[in-house]
């Protein structure tokens, strides 16, 4: 039969399956081994349709087609497929086909696009409009889904598809629209899927995916726009996801994933707003969370987190907004986190975390404002954490918390304002052992502001440190303040205005402490009654005399 007859014989047979109502099943008596398309070179001939013949079906004026479309199950499409600027006011569908050559539906007008199944080398749906919906699941490409400024009115499906390019986009949706969900769990890519401005006015699906393109993104989402929810659990990535400036009017759920790009950005949220909070709970990254200027209506949520990125950044919340507050217990961080200027609108809570990036800042809040407190009871840390000029609206609690940074500081908050109380107590945690606060380095609170109370008394040197623990509370001015009973301290409290000053009951402090100009409201404990105990302290610093102080109720007036 020449090229030409067999056109017309396949023409013939498709419009009349297509006015019936019927599938053209080419799998027909053939050995289910041979269903898969990847097999195809196995297939016999008469499994080969032109698409020449599909063309003509598609050009043809055929008003009395079944609703359902034309339909093709386990054929091979032989010959150029150039179905561009096309118009076909039915579904179209070509299940578990295998597709020769790249196929061109640019600027396409279909009721229903099905692919699902397929193995085909690329495909061209730049300006297509797809009413029904875009039906790719389990699909196998070696090229890129072009599909920019395409407009399709229903669902996007890539359930379990894989899609190969290495180095280059796997799938291209910039300035795309799509009315319904883009659902891509379980898919395998190696490239990068793209989605500059896209509106999606569903939900976003990649649960269990699996994305390498190393080093470069994985998923680029650059000032898109995605209605519903981005929900990726499980999700395993090489290389970045991106997603700066992008509006996700739902939340982002990363909970389990495990995201690689070693060095470099694993997650990129910069400027972007997620209406419905981050979740990502038990994710483990190796690389950099960036969400710089951010603003999230809802919570971040870290609980039980891995984050490691060695010496650099391994979260990143510069200027960001974060209404719902910021829950990080028990996760373990390997580099720094970062919230410079962040406003986060609730809690800010890292209790049992463990947070080590020696020698820098393990944690960086400086200039935050954080509304409902810091709590970050049995916390861990190796490395500074500062909080410089930073609001703290509740309170800040470091129960039980072990603090090391030798030689450096270990709690810096010059400058910050403390609403509610700091608590550095001993603490009982859930297994009923006692966690002590131990802290090596120093901790710094020059001119801070403590609205309530400031309870030290059970802070003591690391004991494999040193050997004291410095504070510095120069210039501070503390509604209450709790001194230490640990003898290993060393403690300034130049020009510090306290309104009520607690002391040991039983004797004076044991060691020594600056107290040039300071301001004390009331004291209490043993030194209140007892001139005698009340000098030796004073005169603990360096052997020299006692130190001017301005009191109107203890013994420490006759010292000045």
């Amino acid at each position: 039969m020449s090229e030409k007859d067999d056109v017309a014989a396949w023409n013939e047979r498709l419009v009349a399956a297509a006015k019936r109502g019927t599938i053209v099943d080419l799998r027909t008596g053939v050995p289910a081994r041979q269903y898969d398309p990847a097999t195809a070179d196995q297939w016999p001939v008469d499994r080969n349709i032109p698409a020449r013949a599909i063309r003509e079906v598609l050009i043809g004026a055929h008003t009395d087609f079944d609703p359902r479309g034309l339909r093709i199950i386990g054929a091979r499409i032989t010959g150029d497929i150039d179905f561009a600027h096309i118009t076909f006011g039915f579904p179209l569908e070509l299940i578990r086909c295998r597709i020769d050559r790249p196929m061109n539906l640019s600027n396409v007008s279909v009721r229903q696009l099905t692919i699902s199944g397929s193995h085909l080398p690329s495909l061209s749906l730049d300006g297509a409009h797809i009413t029904g919906g875009l039906f790719a699941d389990r699909i196998t490409t070696h090229g890129d889904i072009d599909a920019n400024d395409a407009t399709i009115t229903g669902q996007l499906i890539l359930n379990d598809a894989q899609l190969h390019n290495p180095g280059q986009p796997v799938l291209t949706l910039d300035g795309a629209i799509i009315s319904g969900e883009l659902f891509a769990d379980r898919i395998t890519t190696h490239g990068d899927i793209r989605a500059l401005c896209a509106t999606i006015r569903g939900q976003l699906i990649l649960n269990d995916a699996q994305l390498y393109n190393p080093g470069q993104p994985v998923l680029t989402l650059d000032s898109a726009t995605i209605t519903g929810e981005l929900v990726a659990e499980r999700i395993t990535t090489h290389g970045e996801v991106r997603a700066p400036g992008a509006t996700i009017g739902g939340q982002l759920i990363l909970d389990d994933a495990q995201l690689h790009n070693p060095g470099q950005p694993v997650l990129t949220l910069d400027q972007a707003t997620v209406t419905g909070g981050l979740f990502a709970d038990r994710i483990t990254t190796d690389g950099e969370v960036r969400a710089s200027g951010a603003t999230s209506s809802g919570q971040l949520s870290f609980n039980g987190a891995h984050l490691s990125n060695p010496g650099q950044p391994a979260l990143t919340l510069d200027q960001a907004t974060v209404t719902g507050g910021l829950f990080a217990d028990r996760i373990t961080i390997n580099g720094e986190v970062r919230a410079p200027g962040a406003a986060i609108g609730s809690q800010l809570r890292f209790n049992d975390a463990h947070l080590s990036n020696p020698g820098q800042p393990a944690l960086n809040l400086d200039g935050a404002t954080i509304t409902s407190g810091l709590l970050a009871d049995r916390i861990t840390t190796h490395g500074e954490i500062s909080a410089t000029t930073a609001t703290i609206g509740g309170q800040l609690k470091f129960n039980g918390a072990h603090l090391s940074n030798p030689g450096q500081p270990a709690l810096t908050l010059d400058q910050a304002t403390v609403t509610g109380g700091l608590l550095a107590r001993d603490n009982t945690a859930n297994c009923g052992v006692i966690s002590a606060f131990r802290a090596e380095g120093r901790i710094s609170a020059r001119r801070a502001r403590f609205e309530n109370h400031l309870d030290l008394r059970d802070a003591k040197p690391q004991p494999c440190g040193t050997g004291h623990l410095p504070i510095n509370l120069d210039g501070a001015v503390i509604r209450e303040l709790t001194l230490p009973t640990d003898r290993h301290i060393a403690i300034d409290l130049s020009r510090t205005k306290i309104t009520y000053l607690n002391t040991p009951n039983d004797q004076e402090p044991q060691y020594p402490v600056d107290a040039t100009g300071w301001e004390i409201g009331d004291v209490h404990g043993h030194i209140r009654t007892n001139h005698a105990a009340a000098t030796r302290w004073l005169a603990h610093r360096q052997g020299t005399e006692p130190s001017r102080v301005r009191c109107t109720h203890c013994y420490l007036c006759a010292t000045g």
